[in-house]
């Protein structure tokens, strides 16, 4: 890949940077290459993809956090690949630009004064956290109210990561209200979480319909709060285990309490006492059996 053709919609819409889009753009490609050894998955490591994007192997870590954070990528062990929200969210920008006219703009350096132009030909490429030298590359921008769009290039400075911008809550909604069901069709996770949890009904059967009923209520508390990271799967799916245990040592289910009540000491005192063994000597004991012959 030798460039990135940035959507700025989509990027704002999901609150990234250049160098965050781009990674996830390059994670595309490489998972939609027929060769791959994986077909459907990226296979890069982090180090490659930091080499080629002339970052470090953290910022690329970190930023794959984020996108994963997002729901934008999935990953499954070291491979990587898009999923359906980036997806929609390209393919539906891109469509809605068919037919619209380019305007072309001078290129960043054009616009250079002589000062900047000795700084930007002294400045070396460090193994740092820093962003996309773009000076070369045309940036694709929408422009609403004509219609057009403008190849502009980005303002050359390095600024922090910024804040996670809030998906859309309808779509959140969506995505959660599938976790939900999914999980609740998974037999494997819902029986395993009664047997691990011993969460039984009455008659000793591992109860099923309680677990999935915590499941709901696990959910319908992720959309109320607005929580992103529940729109990962394992994310979802980790979590919700943890809040499931929780919930079951706040409150036993009505036959763990029979079962403890059972065990439970009354608190009455004991009305027979123990009683205890009479210790006699030998010559005691002749004495008695004399005296019963006499009487006998």
């Amino acid at each position: 890949m030798d460039f990135t053709t940035i959507y700025h919609p989509v990027r704002k819409q999901f609150g990234l940077s250049c160098n965050e889009y781009c990674v996830a753009d390059m994670i595309f490609w490489l998972s939609s290459n027929p060769e791959a050894p994986v077909p459907g998955w990226c296979n890069a490591s982090n180090g490659y993809l930091a080499e080629h994007m002339v970052l470090t192997r953290q910022s690329i870590i970190t930023i794959t956090q984020k996108l994963e954070s997002l729901g934008l990528i999935e990953k499954n062990g070291d491979l990587k690949r898009t999923s359906k929200i980036w997806y929609k969210a390209v393919t539906g920008c891109k469509e809605s630009l068919q037919g619209v006219k380019k305007v072309d703009t001078p290129t960043l350096s054009r616009k250079f004064t002589p000062c900047q132009k000795s700084l930007q030909e002294g400045v070396k490429k460090l193994d740092t956290d820093i962003y996309i030298d773009i000076q070369k590359e045309e940036v694709v921008d929408v422009v609403v109210e004509t219609g057009e769009v403008k190849i502009e290039p980005l303002e050359t400075k390095t600024t922090a990561i910024p804040p996670v911008a809030a998906t859309p809550p309808d779509d959140l909604i969506e995505v959660l209200t599938q976790h939900e069901q999914n999980l609740k069709n998974n037999s494997e996770f819902v029986r395993g979480t009664a047997r691990a949890l011993g969460v039984k009904t009455a008659d000793g059967q591992y109860d099923i319909e309680r677990i999935r009923t915590l499941i709901g209520r696990f959910f319908a508390e992720q959309i109320v709060a607005e929580n992103q990271r529940a729109r990962v799967w394992s994310e979802a799916k980790r979590h919700c285990y943890s809040w499931i245990r929780i919930q079951i040592e706040k409150q036993p289910s009505p036959n763990e309490r029979s079962n403890q009540s059972r065990f439970e000491p009354s608190g009455k005192a004991n009305p027979r006492p123990a009683k205890r063994l009479a210790i006699v000597t030998d010559e005691q004991l002749l004495a008695r059996m004399q005296e019963r012959e006499k009487g006998g």
